[in-house]
């Protein structure tokens, strides 16, 4: 849920079974939103735009995980259910 924040790709990973999310920053401005899940997942990385490395566990607040992103940025999640 944000003005500035669009979801451009959802599919599941190169490598496992996890779902990749691929988000952009659209206004080129300091963008805010949520992304809130149906269920709550088992953890949320940050990885890179070839999904070979994660960063630490995202911190969600039940089913939501707050967003900042920078003027055109590009973020890439891994979404686990374990």
């Amino acid at each position: 849920d944000s003005d500035g924040i669009s979801l451009e790709v959802v599919k599941r990973a190169e490598k496992d079974d996890s779902i990749i999310l691929r988000l952009v920053e659209t206004r080129g401005k300091f963008s805010r939103g949520t992304l809130d899940f149906a269920s709550r997942p088992g953890k949320v990385t940050e990885t890179d735009l070839m999904e070979w490395g994660d960063g630490p566990a995202l911190k969600l607040n039940g089913k939501t995980l707050a967003l900042e992103m920078k003027p055109f940025e590009i973020r890439t999640l891994r979404v686990r259910n374990r």
